[in-house]
């Protein structure tokens, strides 16, 4: 609460910025969740399909595609307004989440550094696509 013109009145920007963040952290754990679907589906292929290495790689660059694109399009219908930036911010968040792992798993140290702004790149400008086309 605080006070305008003597009278007391709620603070409604601090609410929408919680309310912006939760809804956003609650996409970005959805997204994970299909991710996990995802690369079990693409696991159990290489398991019994023995497939290369190279086509496993691609194949995680495209559910990150997809994740990120299903993630902005979906954010983007709730936002109903700057679908492109929630899109882009819900890209962003997959991305930081995937970095703040890679990074602890491999000592903080960042190996490739190509890879990771590909991967950037992939996240961040299919949840913009994904919120434009929303």
């Amino acid at each position: 609460m605080e006070r305008k013109d003597g009278k007391f009145v709620q603070n409604t920007e601090k609410k929408c910025l919680v309310g912006n963040l939760l809804s956003l952290l609650i996409m970005v754990i959805g997204m994970y969740l299909l991710s996990g679907v995802l690369l079990f589906i693409i696991s159990a292929i290489t398991y019994y399909g023995d497939l290369s290495g190279k086509i496993v790689e691609i194949g995680i660059l495209v559910i990150y595609l997809l994740v990120c694109l299903i993630g902005g399009f979906i954010t983007g219908k709730i936002k109903k307004s700057k679908r492109f930036l929630w899109g882009m911010a819900a890209g962003t968040g997959y991305f930081l989440v995937l970095l703040i792992v890679s990074l602890a798993m491999n000592g903080f140290a960042i190996t490739d550094t190509v890879g990771l702004l590909t991967v950037l790149v992939i996240c961040v400008g299919s949840g913009a696509i994904g919120g434009m086309i929303s």
